[in-house]
Order: C-alpha cells, then sequence, then structure tokens
C-alpha cells in the first residue's frame, strides 16, 4: 500500500521526520504547508518536495496521512481539520500549549477511524525499552532521578514567529519525551511539587525546572531540567530499587559489571534487534499500523498525559493527592 503524505509545517525537527518517512518503502512526501508559503517554498527546495502552499485546503487534497509539525500551539487545530478531511495523522509533541484544546482533540480522536500517532520516540529506543524489561524484575517502590539540562540560546526563542518566547516552556518543549518516559514506567504521577522559573529577560517562558513526584506505590521521582546551561550535558536517568539500579547513560556504553551489590544492566543483544534510529522506527510503526489497521505504539492519550505532567512541572496545572489536575494561575 503506497502511502502519500502532507508535510504541516516547516519547522526543523520537520525535516527530519521527512528523512525518516522517505527511508520507508511506497511512502510519497507530496507537499508541505505554512502560513508562509515563502518558507514553505524554501522548505520543499531543501527537502526536494514538489509541491509548497500556503493553502491548508490544498495541502489536504489527495493525500492520505499527515504530518504536523508547526508551532505547538497550531497543533490541535492543524489535526482536527486534518480529522475533517478523513487522514491519518502523525503529531509532534506536544499535543498543544492549551490542555483544553488537548482534551478536545483527544475526545475527538477516540471515536475517530483512522490513524492518529504523536511523535515519542523514546517509546522505541533500545536502551528504554530494555530498561523498562529490566525495572519490572525489581521489587519494592523506586528512587528515580531525572535530569534533562539543554543549551538554547536567545537565538532560538526569537527565530520564526518568536512563538517560543511565550510557548516554549522547557518541559512543556523540549523535556516532555522525558516525562513521557516516566509515565510509560511508572504510571502518572498522584503528586507533583514543582517549582518553575523564568529565569531570561528575554522570554517569558520558564526555562528552568525542579520537582518530586510522588507514586501510588511509594515511589519518589526528583526532576530537574532546563534550557539556560552554555553547555548542553548528557540526559540522566537513574532507577535505584532495593536489589538494583538501571542507569541510563551506564546501560548506553558499558557492559554488565557488578559492583558492590549494584546491578548495572544494558541490552543484550538480539538476532532481530532493529538498527534504525528511535525516530526512523516512530516513522515506520506509524506507517504500519496505517497499512496494518491497527493502533500505533505510540498514542493520543498517552501525549495528553505527557502534556499534563508537563504544565504542572511549568506550573501551569496542579496535581495534588492523586485527584484529576486542575488548571492554576502562571506564577
Amino acid at each position: 500500500m503506497d502511502l502519500s503524505i502532507a508535510v504541516l509545517g516547516a519547522s526543523g525537527i520537520a525535516a527530519s521526520h521527512v528523512e525518516s518517512l522517505r527511508r520507508i518503502d511506497g511512502v510519497d512526501v507530496r507537499v508541505v504547508y505554512s502560513r508562509s508559503e515563502g518558507r514553505a517554498r524554501g522548505f520543499a527546495a531543501r527537502s526536494g518536495i514538489p509541491d509548497a502552499t500556503g493553502d491548508l485546503s490544498h495541502a489536504l487534497d489527495d493525500v492520505d496521512a499527515v504530518l504536523i509539525a508547526s508551532e505547538p500551539s497550531r497543533h490541535a487545530d492543524l489535526a482536527a481539520r486534518a480529522m475533517e478531511r478523513g487522514k491519518h495523522i502523525l503529531l509532534e509533541k506536544p499535543l498543544d500549549v492549551d490542555l483544553d484544546a488537548a482534551s478536545a482533540l483527544a475526545r475527538r480522536a477516540a471515536g475517530y477511524s483512522r490513524v492518529v500517532s504523536v511523535v515519542s520516540q523514546k517509546r522505541f529506543d533500545p536502551v528504554l525499552l530494555r530498561m523498562e524489561e529490566d525495572f519490572r524484575k525489581l521489587a519494592g517502590p523506586a528512587m528515580i532521578d531525572l535530569r534533562v539540562f539543554w543549551q538554547r540560546a536567545p537565538e532560538y526563542y526569537a527565530a520564526g514567529s518568536g512563538w517560543r518566547r511565550t510557548q516554549s516552556d522547557f518541559f512543556v518543549n523540549q523535556g516532555i519525551h522525558w516525562l513521557d518516559v516516566l509515565n510509560w514506567f511508572f504510571g502518572e504521577p498522584c503528586e507533583v511539587r514543582a517549582f518553575a522559573t523564568a529565569g531570561r529577560p528575554e522570554i517569558a517562558c520558564t526555562d528552568r525546572a525542579a520537582a518530586v513526584l510522588r507514586y501510588r506505590d511509594g515511589s519518589l521521582a526528583t526532576v530537574a531540567g532546563g534550557s539556560f546551561v552554555t553547555r548542553q550535558a548528557p540526559d540522566t536517568f537513574v532507577i535505584r530499587c532495593a536489589d538494583g539500579v538501571l542507569d541510563h547513560q551506564a546501560i548506553s556504553r558499558e557492559p554488565q559489571r557488578a559492583r558492590k551489590g549494584a546491578r548495572f544492566l544494558r541490552p543484550r543483544a538480539r538476532a532481530d534487534s532493529p538498527s534504525l534510529a528511535p525516530l526512523d522506527l516512530q516513522a515506520r510503526d506509524f506507517v504500519e499500523a496505517i497499512r496494518e489497521g491497527r493502533a500505533p505504539t505510540t498514542t493520543i492519550d498517552q501525549a495528553l498525559r505527557a502534556l499534563r505532567l508537563a504544565l504542572a512541572l511549568s506550573n501551569r496545572l496542579k496535581y495534588d493527592g492523586g485527584d484529576e489536575p486542575t488548571t492554576s494561575e502562571h506564577p
């Protein structure tokens, strides 16, 4: 089954997705859309896409599916427009920057007959897949340590229309993939205590945050991250239980070894292990879900839960005592 795709949004990450989609036989990336037709044409020229347009209706003509990689505040609206036209949808995270819009989209998707998947390439990461498998073998509540510190210069926030100045809270726009990993491993927290600040005068969104997450089984997670550092550090994800330790960095680079009672585990080699990068595997899963008539591995409900947690860490939402989150004023 050949599959034609429209790209909605001429962003840098859209270019990476186009490369992944083109590695799949029978996929035709046919048109790119941007509100700026000039930007769409520039993207098409660089990416070798035959058509470019500033007309959304034209972009949705004669294609089977859409990749949505625009600014986040347009995600839910563009996805709704694509649903109206009966398209399969691969949507970049976050679902939106507005929880109500994201929730409405999730409700609509629940009754939608086409495939709707949300980018969460970490769920295809072989190291994390092995960590998740080995974590299920450990007993008792866990202590989790997550550190995500990225470098984003002022030019990053000023680029394009400047939407990042107000919409790019660190854990909503950048660190949200790691929050999805926490939900994948541990389920949703029952309580979150977070502190977030905007530490630079040129932006109005939070560029640093720290939080403690409590889970119903007694597990605790400490989370810290930001985009303010001058030199990006490797992401840190460590799980400690009474009978073992799982360290993402150690697993990625070291063979299995014993060290004074702690266990450092790495993925065992498998003959059928895919050699593709996680982003390629994400694209392949989306296309195969369409061709096989099945649900995708990454779903809109997972993305909605990750957004709720991201908004909590950005102090735009409150988690308390396991109740449904309720919105709160931004500090």
